[in-house]
């Protein structure tokens, strides 16, 4: 379970997280599990656009890690508040307002 971020922090998720996705980590001689989850931190998605439904929790990408797939720890990402993916900075891309996660191999 990933515990919420505290809605004073400065995590790219605090407002919303959703869309789970759980893998094995097999990165060298440690072992456990990432989880990919999508979010946002404020009302608004990427370029201030206001969503359609402000109940929506698409936004951007993060990851969490744990050893036992039971509790998980937010990754600090190289992205502002931690994240890991963001939308595109192209304003004509498909990607340019919101991100959420479909699949992950």
């Amino acid at each position: 379970m990933l515990a919420p971020a505290p809605p004073d922090s400065d995590w790219w998720d605090r407002k919303l997280l959703s869309g789970a996705v759980v893998v094995p980590n097999f990165a060298g001689d440690k072992q456990g599990y990432r989880m990919y989850y999508y979010g946002r931190g404020s009302n608004l998605w990427a370029k201030e656009v206001e969503p359609f439904n402000p109940t929506l929790p698409t936004g951007r990408t993060g990851m969490a890690v744990s050893e036992d797939g039971l509790q998980f720890h937010r990754y600090q990402g190289h992205l502002d508040g931690g994240a890991i993916m963001d939308p595109s900075a192209d304003y004509d891309a498909f990607d340019a307002v919101h991100l959420g996660v479909s699949e992950i191999l």
